[in-house]
């Protein structure tokens, strides 16, 4: 009788420890990051300019357009990022020897 109650009590243990840990257990793969910011660096009419996607945590996508589909491809990436639960928060521009525009998305 007190093996089966000792064997009841472990089983148990093992159902709330198993049910704590699926409840608060993160798994990093599916984490969206809370901020996102995208930059645009314009160095003239004839170049292609980088689009950077930041992530945080060093991720870091970066990709080259040319400058008559540039604008197109831009504002498909902020409403891609809009469409997976991101809205824009800040909007800014500066000038220099090259035009840079950055966007900053949070989550919804």
């Amino acid at each position: 009788m007190k093996k089966h109650l000792k064997l009841l009590s472990l089983l148990s243990l093992f159902v709330i420890a198993a049910t704590t840990f699926f409840i608060f257990a993160k798994r990093p793969g599916e984490d969206k990051p809370e901020t996102i910011m995208v930059r645009v660096q314009r160095f003239g009419l004839m170049d292609k300019s980088p689009v950077s996607i930041f992530y945080g945590e060093n991720k870091i996508e970066t990709s080259e357009f040319d400058p008559k589909a540039l604008n197109k491809s831009v504002i498909g990436i902020i409403q891609r990022l809009n469409s997976e639960g991101y809205k824009v928060i800040s909007h800014s521009e500066s000038t220099g020897n090259f035009m840079q525009e950055t966007w900053i998305l949070t989550l919804k």
